[in-house]
C-alpha cells in the first residue's frame, strides 16, 4: 500500500469478514489506518466456508446486523472510502 500510494496509484481493498475479525475490520483505527495508507474505497465481504471444517468463521445473522451497523456508523466519518452500496451485494447463508 504504501509502495501504491507513494506512485499516486488509485486503490481499494476488500475485507473478507469474518466471526474473529468483524469488530476489527469495522473499527474507526483499522479503517484511519487503510485511509492514511491511501485507500480510497473499501467494501466488505461475508466470509463463504468452503468447507464444515469453516463454518464457525461465516457471521451469523446477528453477526450481520453488527456489521450492518458498524459499516453504517463508518460512512458518517469516512464517507469518502466506505462505499456507499456494497459492490458485491450477494448475502450467503451458513449451508
Amino acid at each position: 500500500m504504501n509502495k501504491l500510494n507513494a506512485k499516486k496509484i488509485l486503490f481499494g481493498g476488500s475485507i473478507t469478514v469474518t466471526t474473529k475479525n468483524l469488530l476489527t475490520v469495522t473499527s474507526r483505527d483499522y479503517i484511519r489506518e487503510l485511509v492514511d495508507k491511501g485507500v480510497k474505497a473499501v467494501t466488505f465481504v461475508e466470509y463463504v466456508p468452503i468447507n464444515e471444517l469453516t463454518m464457525d468463521l461465516a457471521p451469523s445473522d446477528k453477526e450481520r446486523e453488527i456489521l450492518k451497523e458498524n459499516i453504517s456508523e463508518l460512512r458518517k466519518e469516512f464517507d469518502e472510502i466506505v462505499l456507499k452500496k456494497n459492490i458485491f451485494n450477494l448475502y450467503f447463508r451458513r449451508i
